[in-house]
């Protein structure tokens, strides 16, 4: 298995190609979000912590830079799998003496006086709020721009749980952005998913915060979409 960890800054609005063999791209950092497309594909916005992992091998990875200032990133490239299994925990733990016995009064009365701090926030807790998941559909619309979201009711951010677009054979997009795009291949508006051709596309677990709206557009009908979100 082969392993990589290459940085690569990127001047605004650069776009580079570089040639490397693997399955799995994962950002370990990033400055700010910026577009992959893995051998000469379809270019989708990515940020740190996220991962890329492919069916088949890629032999080439395009990245380009959309913003204003200079960008850094680290990508980690592989033929097998990233796989992180860190952990951090932070605590102030005291230290005692062994030899007197009377530190451990004080270590059993601050454990007393945690749990009743506890039992006393538990007391108090609000009753949980059961999640409330809205579902937006599409189905063989014509050509246009639709909204799913807008930015006004996206007050404390939204999460995307699931998102499907199918296509028949035209063009579709999903974009988040603060305003609707202009079409389905406005470049100006960040494109989050989307098909230029025949075939399927699922997206998960992505979260747009406060003021993004989210949106659909087809470039002509035999398409359809669907998405499940929740309104933090």
């Amino acid at each position: 298995m082969s392993y990589t960890a290459p940085v690569y800054l990127l001047q605004p609005g650069q776009r580079e190609t570089i040639p490397v063999v693997g399955r799995e791209i994962a950002v370990i950092e990033a400055d700010k979000d910026f577009l992959i497309a893995v051998n000469s594909g379809e270019p989708h916005f990515i940020t740190a912590g996220l991962q890329l992992r492919m069916e088949n091998t890629f032999d080439n990875i395009v990245l380009r830079n959309p913003h204003a200032e200079a960008i850094s990133i680290r990508l980690g490239i592989t033929d097998g799998a990233i796989k992180d299994n860190r952990a951090s925990v932070s605590a102030t733990l005291p230290v005692r003496d062994p030899d007197d016995l009377s530190s451990f009064s004080d270590v059993i009365a601050k454990n007393a006086e945690i749990l009743a701090m506890m039992q006393n926030a538990n007391d108090q807790k609000s009753p949980a709020t059961p999640i409330q998941d809205s579902v937006y559909a599409l189905d063989t619309p014509a050509a246009g721009v639709y909204t799913a979201v807008l930015p006004a009711s996206n007050t404390a951010g939204v999460l995307v749980r699931a998102a499907i677009i199918n296509s028949g054979g035209p063009a579709i997009s999903i974009f988040a952005d603060t305003a609707a795009p202009s079409a389905w291949n406005d470049t100006t508006k960040k494109r989050i998913g989307g098909l230029r051709a025949n075939g399927s596309q699922f997206l998960r677990d992505l979260y747009l915060p406060a003021g993004t709206g989210l949106y659909v557009a087809p470039s002509n009908t035999n398409v359809d979409a669907s998405i499940v979100y929740e309104v933090l």
